[in-house]
C-alpha cells in the first residue's frame, strides 16, 4: 500500500490531465468558432456585347505570387508589416476562385464564341493563364481597402511556341465599411468584380 500523500498524487494526476484536457478543448473550440472562410463572387457584366469578337477560349492555369499563395488572408498593417490573418482564410486556394469566377465573367461577357474550363477536353485556338499578383486588406490607407491586382495573359494554342497575343494587369480596390464578415466578403467581391471588369474592357480594344 502507498503512503497518503503518494496516493493523492496518483489519483490527482489523471483529474489534473482531464482538466487541461477540458481547457484545451474549450480553447481550441473557441478559435475555430473565431475563424471565418469566404469565397469569392464576381459581379457579372450586365450588357454582354452583341457579337463574339473573338474565337474560343480554354482556361489555362491560374496561380498566386507569394505571399499571397497561401489560404490564408493577407493583411497589411498601417505600420507597413505585412501578416497573414489565422481566423480568415479562403475556402479554397485564392487563384482557384478568381479562376472559376474569370470564366464565368468572360463568359457572361460575350467577348469569346466560348469558354471552356481547364478540365474539359474541348481544344480551343486560344488559353487564358491568370496570375493573382496580390489579394490582400491594405490598411496602410485613410480606409482600408481590399486589393486585388490580376494578370491575364492570352495565349495562341495553336502556335508550337504558345505565343503570346496579349497580356495586361488590372487592379481592383474597395473599401472596408467594417470588420462586419458581410462586409469583408464584399469588398473584395467588389474589388475583384472591378479587376475584371478593367481586364475585359481592355480586351474589347485589342485586334487579333
Amino acid at each position: 500500500m502507498y503512503p497518503i500523500h503518494t496516493r493523492l498524487i496518483i489519483i490527482s494526476l489523471p483529474l489534473l490531465v482531464l482538466l487541461s484536457g477540458c481547457i484545451s478543448s474549450d480553447a481550441q473550440l473557441l478559435a475555430v468558432n473565431q475563424k471565418r472562410s469566404y469565397a469569392l463572387q464576381a459581379s457579372l457584366p450586365a450588357k454582354p456585347v452583341a457579337k463574339p469578337l473573338f474565337n474560343n477560349l480554354k482556361m489555362l492555369s491560374f496561380n498566386s505570387q507569394p505571399p499571397f499563395d497561401t489560404g490564408n488572408l493577407i493583411v497589411k498593417r498601417a505600420n507597413g508589416e505585412t501578416v497573414m490573418d489565422y481566423y480568415t482564410s479562403w475556402i479554397a486556394s485564392p487563384h482557384e476562385l478568381i479562376r472559376v469566377q474569370s470564366m464565368n465573367y468572360l463568359r457572361k461577357s460575350g467577348l469569346f464564341k466560348a469558354v471552356y474550363d481547364s478540365s474539359s477536353g474541348a481544344l480551343a485556338p486560344m488559353g487564358l493563364e491568370g496570375t493573382v499578383e496580390q489579394i490582400l486588406l491594405d490598411f496602410c490607407k485613410e480606409r482600408p481597402m481590399a486589393v486585388i491586382t490580376l494578370r491575364f495573359t492570352l495565349l495562341d494554342e495553336t502556335a508550337a511556341d504558345f505565343t503570346i497575343l496579349w497580356s495586361a494587369e488590372a487592379t481592383g480596390t474597395s473599401p472596408l465599411e467594417s470588420s462586419n464578415s458581410n462586409d469583408i466578403a464584399s469588398a473584395f467581391d467588389a474589388a475583384l468584380t472591378q479587376a475584371l471588369s478593367k481586364l475585359t474592357s481592355e480586351l474589347k480594344t485589342i485586334s487579333l
